[in-house]
């Protein structure tokens, strides 16, 4: 009889151990800190959503523009401030406004290095013949590659499978082959 009022007794204290312990989990859930200096500082919950609302949105932003690469450990140290993080990963973007050579005179932007030849009747007239070679290869091929060849052109995968009535695999398989048919034909007689 003593011994099961010894187990009730043990059961009853290892409960009110465990209610503490959530207790004190739900009070340190329930703390607010930020890190001042790189030391913790606990503030009131208005406090902490007014200075790190703004920094989630950027950090999204961010991640999703695959600036930010942040590991989810060390979420609690960002600070919004990406280009001095060693997990900022700045998109690699190139302005055709970028200066090259900083000569204070005569500075050099990109744009000015840039040779353009379209408007040359050379590249116009070598444009033409690559046109016309690529219709002439087009025209050699069987008709039925043919069709896929133009309907390739001028809708998706799937809608030239629905035409054709043959499943996407079997469009995707010829679409290669004829691709590389071409390629062979135009290097054979053009390139």
């Amino acid at each position: 009889m003593e011994n099961n009022k010894t187990e009730n007794n043990q059961a009853e204290n290892n409960q009110e151990e465990a209610n503490q312990v959530e207790d004190n989990q739900e009070k340190e859930g329930s703390r607010f800190l930020i890190p001042v200096e790189g030391v913790l500082q606990e503030v009131d919950e208005k406090t902490y959503r007014e200075i790190y609302q703004p920094i989630w949105k950027k950090r999204k932003q961010m991640q999703r523009d695959g600036e930010c690469l942040c590991p989810k450990e060390v979420l609690w140290l960002c600070d919004g401030v990406c280009p001095g993080c060693p997990y900022y990963s700045p998109k690699k973007t190139i302005s055709l406004e970028s200066i090259i050579m900083d000569d204070p005179d005569d500075p050099v932007e990109l744009q000015d290095t840039i040779t353009d030849f379209s408007h040359m009747p050379e590249f116009l007239v070598l444009e033409n013949e690559l046109i016309d070679a690529i219709h002439e290869a087009i025209y050699e091929l069987k008709p039925e590659d043919r069709r896929l060849c133009i309907l390739m052109m001028r809708c998706s995968e799937r809608k030239a499978a629905s035409i054709m009535g043959i499943t996407r695999d079997a469009v995707r398989y010829r679409w290669e082959s004829i691709k590389k048919e071409l390629k062979a034909y135009l290097k054979e007689n053009y390139l």
